[in-house]
């Protein structure tokens, strides 16, 4: 019995330690984000005589936002990135994407993947209605670039380079560091964590559910490779959606698009048939001597997941009244 205590007790202090360093990478995001957009805000006000009410506008149109793309999506998830491999002395390399299956399981865990797409925005279009009624929903369109350099920038940012860091980040570390205290709990934490670096009450569920997916493709296949790709279809959806809005092609597209989601959502039925018959969906679930409940108020009550929750508050209530 006091073996198993004195396991446990380790358990604790490693799980509180690791929390902490978690959530401590990820508090320099958002700062970093609200910083670096006020900087680039400010210098192109400070060069440019452009009135008060049409400088958001404008800056979306100039040749500073491609840029302000760079620094406000790719430098902060970096920094994080950085730190927490410092933190947990880990390298940064490029073979944490490889995936253990390869060919046609690889094929398949993609598809299976893409198939929650339709499902994620099913959730989202329930979860803003939900939140209307409180006056709560900030779901807004993305802030596209009107010239072709900065549309492709923006492309690479939204479709390339976010989905690999996060991916990294968020299934490639924190996933695996988290690994040790049970498979379920770290899949639940890292989504959640996941969630909330989005600073938008709508946005909420239905990230919170891709989350989940893109760690259970990174648990099963092996690696964030296949969640990469899922992610990066999902966000080259909104995308095209987001650029299209504006024109006269945008509701013949928006049905085309639900029938291709729909049918990608059975083609991710027959893939999970395929994945399942050859058992590549079987995996060890790990098991912590932490209880669950325990888990769960160390995550709830670390200071720097406290604050993370106040970052997201501050930042998604300011949006709301944006």
């Amino acid at each position: 019995m006091s073996e198993f205590n004195f396991e446990r007790s380790d358990a604790i202090w490693e799980l509180k330690a690791d929390i902490m360093k978690i959530a401590a990478s990820l508090c320099i995001f958002s700062p970093l984000c609200f910083l670096s957009a006020n900087l680039f805000m400010y210098i192109y006000s400070a060069f440019s005589k452009v009135p008060g009410k049409e400088l958001s506008s404008r800056f979306i149109e100039s040749g500073f936002y491609p840029f302000y793309l760079i620094f406000v999506t790719i430098i902060p998830i970096m920094c994080s990135i950085l730190l927490l491999n410092k933190l947990t002395e880990r390298k940064l390399s490029p073979h944490s994407f490889k995936p253990t299956i390869k060919g046609k399981t690889f094929s398949l865990f993609v598809l299976l993947g893409l198939g929650s797409i339709y499902l994620s925005a099913f959730l989202g279009d329930i979860w803003s209605k939900f939140l209307s009624q409180f006056n709560l929903d900030n779901s807004s369109e993305l802030s596209i670039p009107t010239n072709t350099f900065g549309i492709i920038i923006f492309l690479i940012c939204t479709c390339i380079l976010t989905p690999i860091l996060e991916e990294y980040l968020f299934r490639g570390i924190i996933l695996e560091k988290l690994m040790p205290y049970g498979s379920i709990f770290a899949v639940l934490t890292s989504s959640f964590l996941f969630a909330i670096m989005h600073s938008t009450f709508s946005a909420q569920l239905p990230i919170f559910f891709m989350g989940v997916v893109f760690a259970l493709l990174a648990l099963y296949s092996g690696s964030p490779a296949a969640s990469a790709v899922v992610h990066a279809v999902n966000n080259l959806i909104s995308c095209i959606l987001s650029l299209m809005s504006k024109t006269d092609y945008y509701q013949s597209i928006s049905s085309y698009l639900s029938i291709i989601l729909i049918s990608l959502l059975i083609v991710s039925a027959v893939s999970y048939a395929f994945l399942s018959n050859k058992g590549a969906l079987s995996v060890v679930l790990k098991k912590c001597p932490v209880s669950p409940i325990r888990r769960l108020v160390i995550v709830a009550f670390c200071p720097a997941v406290l604050f993370l929750i106040a970052i997201f508050l501050v930042t998604a209530l300011l949006n709301l009244g944006g």
